[in-house]
């Protein structure tokens, strides 16, 4: 992450210090999407926001999304494997039964907003045993360069295709 995306990171995360946990506005689903939205430029929060209102509706309307994987992937983050080497902007996920929790890490911190609670920030050695997954984004920074721009569209076109067409050859069966 270049030095100037940690600095915006850093003014992100300590902008939520102080807001309460509400759901579908600050909780930490909304943490997430609207730290990738203001480091990569992404409109998703909208997608979320307003969506549910406490925990039943949270993990019923998390079940309507892709997996926290699947759109990490999407996103163009790259799964990182344990022993972790953790870096500034990576994402952590803890997988529990009925839904998934995400965490930024920044600063020596994993970062996010826990129900009832404000912004929380926990220690790797806490966090690592209930890490389900790390993900890192690719280039770790603000990608303005259309040509990376379309072979992330064309990737994503190809996949698109490819389900369609699994699709159809289901139904033709």
């Amino acid at each position: 992450m270049k030095l100037q995306d940690k600095f915006k990171l850093g003014n992100y995360i300590s902008s939520k210090t102080d807001e309460p946990f509400i759901w579908s506005h600050n909780d930490c689903n909304t943490f997430f999407i609207e730290f990738h939205d203001m480091m990569y430029g992404t409109d998703d929060l909208k997608r979320i926001k307003d969506k549910y209102h406490d925990r039943r509706a949270a993990i019923k309307f998390q079940k309507t999304m892709v997996s926290p994987a699947q759109w990490l992937h999407l996103k163009g983050y790259e799964k990182i494997s344990a022993p972790y080497n953790w870096q500034d902007g990576d994402v952590a996920v803890n997988q529990h039964k009925y839904y998934a929790s995400g965490f930024i890490y920044f600063d020596g911190a994993f970062w996010t907003v826990v129900e009832g609670k404000t912004l929380t920030g926990y220690a790797p050695e806490a966090m690592e045993p209930h890490i389900t997954n790390g993900w890192r984004k690719i280039g770790a920074q603000i990608d303005t360069n259309k040509s990376n721009k379309k072979a992330v569209k064309e990737e994503v076109d190809i996949a698109i295709e490819e389900s369609v067409e699994f699709i159809i050859e289901d139904q033709e069966d």
